[in-house]
């Protein structure tokens, strides 16, 4: 323990500590103890000074702790965005493609059946799905769209073109042929898809229409679709057209004077 000091007071001679301010008995001021003082204000106002100087300087650095951590965040949540989109997309290709063999399967088990309507009714809402990938279904489609054609205006048709004695009226009729080239078409091809029992059954519709109802022969039949083979040129295939629809109100006509 250090041993307090004292100091004899200048103005009484009293006897008092030396860090004591003025003297107790006649109240004189002790400059020593006075400066010392002063020195230690002095010193802590530099400190405290100094400390908010640094101040800025310190939150400035915690504020660059802090971005870096901001930015690491950032990039960690991005990385784990990144994988979880990854194995979502994985899933959704794998339901994507499991929806894709399902319906692959209804179709196919409408095919086997022979409900062809069926098939292109499917394959409609979904080709964009699976474009011509599936040519089996999209010949389905597009024989029975030849097939509704012809047919769902096909008593109608042959109405007006006896009222009206114009073979013009029989546009649509055409597809029967349109049917029967394309069922040639496929067999040519030899059946790449496995289409034959398709291609049958669409051209023996087909003749039983122009027989039946244009009364055409096995042999007109014939004739026309090699006259059709032989057709290259745009014009030519007009001018065949037409003379078609001509024939087949002329055996319309042959028809209503065999009756």
């Amino acid at each position: 323990m250090e041993e307090e000091k004292y100091m004899i007071c200048k103005n009484c001679g009293a006897e008092l500590p030396e860090d004591i301010r003025c003297c107790p008995y006649c109240g004189t001021d002790n400059l020593k103890a006075s400066l010392k003082e002063h020195k230690s204000v002095v010193e802590e106002s530099k400190h405290k000074t100094k400390f908010w100087q640094k101040l800025p300087l310190i939150y400035a650095a915690k504020g660059q702790k802090l971005a870096v951590w901001l930015f690491v965040g950032f990039l960690v949540l991005a990385l784990v965005v990144g994988i979880l989109g990854v194995l979502l997309g994985k899933r959704n290709t794998k339901a994507k493609y499991e929806e894709q063999m399902k319906s692959i399967e209804k179709m196919e088990a409408l095919y086997q059946a022979q409900d062809y309507d069926g098939v292109a009714k499917m394959f409609v809402s979904l080709r964009d799905t699976y474009g011509e990938k599936f040519g089996k279904y999209d010949r389905t489609r597009e024989l029975n769209l030849y097939y509704h054609t012809a047919a769902d205006a096909c008593e109608k048709e042959i109405e007006n073109a006896k009222k009206y004695k114009d073979p013009g009226a029989l546009t649509n009729q055409i597809y029967w042929f349109e049917i029967l080239r394309f069922c040639d078409f496929l067999k040519d091809k030899g059946y790449i898809y496995e289409e034959q029992a398709l291609a049958e059954y669409y051209r023996e519709l087909a003749k039983t229409a122009l027989l039946e109802k244009y009364g055409f022969t096995e042999e007109n039949i014939l004739e026309v679709l090699a006259k059709a083979k032989q057709t290259k040129d745009q014009q030519e295939l007009e001018t065949y057209m037409q003379s078609l629809q001509t024939l087949l109100y002329e055996n319309l006509g042959k028809q209503s004077d065999g009756k």
